[in-house]
C-alpha cells in the first residue's frame, strides 16, 4: 500500500488505553498522534492534516464534547470524522454527539483494539 499514511489523533487522558490503541492502529499502518486532553487535541487538529479523531468525553482542561463543539464551528472541520470512545452512557451525551455529527459513539468497556481497528478501517478505507 503506497498511499500516504492516514493520520489519526486519539484524544484520551488514560495513557494505558492510548498506548494500547496506538500500537494496534500503527501496526495496521496508520499514523497516530496522542493528546491527553481536549485543549491539546484541538491545537493539534488545527495544525491540519488529521484524517480521523478518536475522542474521549471526560478529560481535564477541555472535555471532548466542548472540544468538538469548538472544532465544528470551523467550516474546514465540519466533515472531519469523529469516533467517540467513552464510558458515559447517558442519552444526553449521545444526543449531543449526534448533534455534533459524530460517526459513532462507542463504549470503552465493550471495545477491543480489533473492534476499534475495524471501525477505523470502515471510515478511512472506504474513501
Amino acid at each position: 500500500m503506497d498511499k500516504e499514511k492516514k493520520k489519526i489523533i486519539f484524544i484520551e487522558d488514560d495513557p494505558v488505553l492510548s498506548k494500547m490503541y496506538k500500537i494496534k492502529l500503527e501496526d495496521a499502518g496508520y499514523e497516530v498522534l496522542i493528546a491527553e486532553n481536549g485543549k491539546i487535541g484541538l491545537e493539534e487538529i488545527l495544525k491540519g492534516d488529521v484524517d480521523l479523531i478518536l475522542l474521549d468525553i471526560m478529560m481535564p482542561q477541555l472535555s471532548g464534547m466542548d472540544m468538538l463543539s469548538k472544532l465544528r464551528e470551523n467550516e474546514s472541520y465540519q466533515d472531519l470524522p469523529v469516533l467517540i470512545i467513552t464510558n458515559l452512557t447517558s442519552d444526553k451525551d449521545r444526543q449531543r454527539a449526534k448533534e455534533l455529527d459524530v460517526a459513532e459513539y462507542l463504549m470503552k468497556a465493550d471495545l477491543t483494539p480489533t473492534q476499534l481497528l475495524d471501525k477505523v478501517n470502515g471510515i478511512l478505507v472506504r474513501g
